[in-house]
């Protein structure tokens, strides 16, 4: 799983290990990686971890973390797309992306289609997302947000490429299980570069990490999420993104688009590089 190493991905690497699964945990470094290992292990002395380093804000890094996973010659049961950002300003990646599109889209999309060789026969995909990808829309046009940047509107259309992503590989891929999970409000550093207001509201409104970690892991590992397409889950209950999120041509315009920005071919979904 990504983001392992602090917050919501930290509780929810500590809850898969206990529930016995063999944790893959993927961090910007291996320092990174090291110290959540060892956070981990601190409460569950018998976790079954292996730790790989990748930097989602380089499609380079993203490559790399898929090659690296690949290399363990394990069979996947389960991808957890956990990282994500928010960046008071707008920011540009080494590929000249915008950073928070970058990282909270455009990484889960290619490091998935990357790894779905490796992902067991009716393997699961989990992306965290946000209800916070309600009332916004996608300009594709301006995926960059090369003018009007908002931090804020900035994460909320990465949210809204979650939902529409996982749903295109539902339908591209249908052995996969394919879960969106909207947490909730979690407090944590993710808004740690926002306005002091936005700071201050999260942590008062935000559910701990491990409290959080739990609707992530019950779309991991519970059967009932099992499905041949794509599923929301908001705080534990399944109910329906917006109306957006689940159109099926904006969804497909936006993987052609992503393939663009990525530099992958739109097809097959599965990418062996």
């Amino acid at each position: 799983m990504t983001g392992a190493n602090s917050g919501l991905g930290l509780a929810t690497a500590r809850a898969l290990a206990r529930h016995g699964a063999h944790v893959i945990l993927a961090a910007r470094t291996t320092e990174r990686c090291a110290v959540a290992a060892d956070q981990v292990r601190s409460s569950d002395p018998n976790a079954a971890l292996t730790t790989v380093a990748g930097d989602l804000a380089s499609l380079a890094g993203v490559r790399a973390l898929a090659t690296a996973i690949r290399s363990l010659d394990a069979r996947l049961d389960i991808l957890v797309n956990n990282a994500g950002v928010v960046r008071a300003h707008r920011h540009e990646t080494i590929d000249g992306l915008e950073w928070t599109f970058a990282v909270n889209h455009l990484a889960p999309f290619l490091l998935t289609r990357l790894l779905l060789p490796a992902l067991a026969p009716s393997a699961r995909v989990v992306v965290v997302t946000s209800d916070a990808h309600r009332d916004v829309s996608l300009d594709l046009d301006n995926l960059q947000l090369t003018t009007g940047y908002d931090p804020l509107l900035a994460y909320r259309r990465s949210k809204l490429a979650n939902i529409l992503f996982a749903g295109t590989l539902a339908r591209r891929a249908a052995e996969l299980s394919v879960v969106a999970v909207a947490p909730g409000i979690v407090a944590t550093g993710i808004v740690r570069e926002a306005p002091g207001p936005l700071q201050a509201a999260w942590a008062a409104l935000g559910r701990s990490a491990s409290d959080a970690a739990r609707t992530i892991v019950d779309a991991a590992v519970d059967p009932a999420w099992i499905g041949t397409t794509m599923r929301y889950c908001s705080e534990g209950r399944e109910r329906p993104p917006s109306t957006e999120a689940i159109d099926e041509a904006l969804g497909d315009r936006l993987w052609d688009v992503s393939a663009a920005l990525t530099r992958t071919p739109a097809w097959p979904v599965a990418l062996r590089e």
